[in-house]
């Protein structure tokens, strides 16, 4: 049995956004991989594990009718991560998230492809103003956060530890 459903294709100056696909599993273990790219988002994931994380990713636009995309870069048409709106079990509430093969980092990637999901969101979605849940010793990741006008709102715990979470704007 096969079941379809369609998720959009949103693109950007650089960047495509389109459905993760079981082919980018090679691609996505050099994020998932890598011990400094993967320590705030639950660490490093073994091959059948992350398969079952991607597999997870797409099934979330299967049950919420929204979810990540895989982020591919025009240049080089490689997958180097996922980005969009994503609400799992037990969360506050819609969350954009992003993460960028390290190789990509410093660039600007992360912060295009965050906001070209929180644009398709709010326009095409009627998701506005969704948090970003952030270790508060994640730098980068509060750097994109600012970047997109997000703004520290409170503390939050998650899995026995305190992060935060930061309000995008309308």
């Amino acid at each position: 049995m096969h079941i379809s459903f369609e998720v959009p294709t949103v693109e950007s100056y650089r960047l495509i956004l389109r459905a993760l696909k079981e082919e980018d599993l090679n691609a996505l273990m050099d994020l998932w991989g890598d011990e400094e790219t993967t320590r705030f988002i639950g660490g490093i994931q073994t091959r059948a594990s992350a398969w079952q994380l991607l597999a997870g990713l797409t099934g979330h636009w299967l049950w919420r009718g929204y979810g990540l995309w895989g982020i591919i870069d025009k240049n080089s048409k490689k997958t180097i991560g996922w980005t969009g709106i994503w609400n799992p079990e037990g969360w506050p509430e819609k969350e954009l998230i992003w993460s960028i093969n390290k190789a990509f980092w410093g660039k600007g990637l992360a912060t295009e492809a965050a906001l070209a999901a929180r644009n398709y969101a709010k326009q095409k979605m009627g998701i506005s103003q969704p948090i970003s849940v952030i270790a508060p010793t994640n730098y980068s990741s509060i750097a994109v956060a600012k970047k997109l006008g997000a703004k520290y709102e409170r503390n939050w715990e998650l899995r026995g530890n305190v992060v935060e979470i930061w309000r995008h704007p309308t």
